[in-house]
């Protein structure tokens, strides 16, 4: 029994081992094989959709991900800039350049939805120049007391602040630039 005690922990030592590398690979599956569009290609096959509908729908998947970066990659670029480590030049080249892909993907998008808009509109209700077609008169909602209408608007829709001039919502208790207390909540 003494000696096969060590025979019994390295055969389960191997075993947990081989546990917790499946459950790794599991959990790691999705970033390492891009597990969006596998997803999707699942899910258009388990509904019943043809090998054209899978692959416009990876299509699209590919599509609406390098969206995604892109938007992700202007973002970047404006902060590195902000924080110095782009120059003009360098944020105007590489903004441009972005912003050109941008547009082409979001273009592509465009096209692949093209077809479902008559019937969006058709469910919608809205004709092909934009007019909405009448729906049923409803009754009309009570016109408000133009005394009552005046008394609750605020008496301006910004506030400046008194330090450094940034203008903040009316309802700002502190400067939104330099934290300082704005006037008129100093006052009441």
């Amino acid at each position: 029994m003494a000696q096969a005690l060590p025979l019994i922990l390295a055969a389960l030592a191997g075993l947990a081992l081989v546990f917790v590398l499946t459950a790794m690979w599991q959990s790691m599956r999705v970033v390492l094989l891009g597990g969006s569009a596998e997803e999707a290609s699942t899910r258009a096959t388990k509904a019943g959709v043809g090998a054209a509908q899978k692959s416009r729908t990876a299509a699209r998947e590919a599509l609406l991900r390098e969206k995604n970066n892109l938007l992700q990659a202007i973002r970047d670029v404006r902060f590195e800039h902000d924080l110095g480590k782009i120059s003009d030049a360098d944020l105007e080249r590489l903004d441009a350049q972005y912003r050109l892909r941008a547009r082409s993907v979001l273009a592509e998008l465009d096209a692949q939805i093209a077809p479902y808009r008559d019937q969006a509109r058709a469910l919608l209700g809205v004709t092909e120049a934009g007019a909405s077609v009448p729906a049923p008169a409803a009754e009309p909602a009570p016109a408000a007391e133009p005394a009552l209408a005046a008394k609750d608007e605020p008496k301006s829709a910004t506030a400046q602040c008194p330090g450094c001039s940034t203008v903040n919502d009316a309802d700002a208790v502190f400067c939104k630039k330099c934290g300082a207390r704005m006037a008129s909540e100093a006052a009441s």
